[in-house]
């Protein structure tokens, strides 16, 4: 009687154990700025920054960067060179554009 009163414990604990660690790997993934490519679909600018109406995606600021930095070959290009080519296009006297990632 003991012994199954023990193995159904350890299997909850198990259970417990692995959901834990699942919503723990949900939460914390996303994060991780490598893997920014993967999870961030736009970014919102202050609206001072006419530029960027909406929420654009790397297709429209592909269209925006190229008009400005002239022509570029067509490739992907990752979050971290977008912000970087942004923060070049503005001037540095009045500071960064502040963004805001949009995930899924």
């Amino acid at each position: 009687n003991t012994a199954i009163h023990r193995k159904t414990v350890l299997f909850l604990v198990f259970q417990i154990s692995v959901v834990v660690i699942v919503s723990l790997a949900i939460a914390i993934i996303p994060l991780v700025n490598n893997l920014e490519d993967f999870f961030v679909n736009g970014l919102y600018y202050n609206p001072i920054v006419r530029l960027f109406i909406g929420f654009p995606n790397k297709e429209e600021h592909f269209k925006i960067i190229s008009q400005y930095y002239g022509r570029m070959r067509k490739r992907p290009l990752k979050w971290q060179l977008i912000n970087k080519m942004v923060d070049d296009m503005f001037s540095q006297d009045y500071g960064v554009v502040r963004k805001k990632e949009l995930g899924d």
